[in-house]
C-alpha cells in the first residue's frame, strides 16, 4: 500500500466525485443501495483483477474477452427471461412519442466504446498498483460525469458540482505528487 499522505488524498477525490455528481437533494435509499453496490463491486474489480491476472496467467485482452463472455451470458439470461416470461408487451403511452424503434446504431456505438476502454483498462492494470489504478478509476468517472453533463446536457453545474470537481482533480494532483515523492 501506499504511503498515508497517497491514501489520504483519495478522499478528496471520493468527495468530489460525489460532489459532482450531486444534483438533487433527494435521498433515495434504493439508489443509494444500488450506488454502494456498484461502487464496492468496481472497486473490488479495481483491486483483484491484477491479482487475478497474475495468477491465472491471463493478460489485457484475454481478460477482457473473458469478462465480455461472462457478461454475454448474464445478458442473454436475464433477456432471455424478459421476453418469455412476460405475457405482454410493454409499449410508450405517450401519444407523442414518435420513436421508429430502437436505436440499434447507438447501442453499438455504446457497446464499441465501452468494449475498447475495458481492453485499455485491463492493459493499463498490469503497469500499476492497484490503489493507483483505483485512482485513475475514479478520475475515468469524473470524465464520464463530465463528458455525461456535456453531449446530454442537463441542468447546468451547481456551486456544488464545480467544487466537486476542482475537489477530486486535486485529490488526483495530490496522490500523483505523495506517489512520485516516494520513488
Amino acid at each position: 500500500l501506499p504511503h498515508g499522505l497517497a491514501l489520504a488524498s483519495l478522499l478528496p477525490i471520493a468527495i468530489g466525485i460525489g460532489a459532482a455528481s450531486w444534483h438533487a437533494p433527494t435521498f433515495e435509499p434504493l439508489g443509494f443501495a444500488a450506488a454502494m453496490l456498484s461502487a464496492t463491486a468496481q472497486s473490488a474489480l479495481n483491486v483483484t483483477s491484477k491479482r487475478a491476472m497474475l495468477k491465472t496467467g491471463i493478460r489485457g485482452a484475454s481478460t477482457q474477452r473473458v469478462m465480455v463472455g461472462v457478461g454475454l451470458f448474464i445478458a442473454a439470461a436475464v433477456t432471455a427471461i424478459e421476453i418469455f416470461g412476460s405475457k405482454h408487451k410493454v409499449s410508450s403511452t405517450d401519444p407523442d412519442d414518435e420513436r421508429e424503434g430502437e436505436p440499434i446504431g447507438l447501442y453499438v456505438m455504446a457497446v464499441t466504446a465501452y468494449h475498447i476502454e475495458y481492453v485499455l483498462s485491463f492493459m493499463f492494470v498490469k503497469l500499476v498498483s492497484p490503489v493507483t489504478f483505483g485512482a485513475c478509476d475514479a478520475v475515468r468517472r469524473l470524465s464520464i460525469i463530465l463528458s455525461g453533463r456535456a453531449m446530454f446536457g442537463g441542468k447546468p453545474l451547481t456551486p456544488v458540482n464545480i467544487a466537486g470537481i476542482a475537489l477530486a482533480l486535486l485529490g488526483a494532483l495530490g496522490y500523483s505528487i505523495a506517489t512520485s515523492a516516494t520513488k
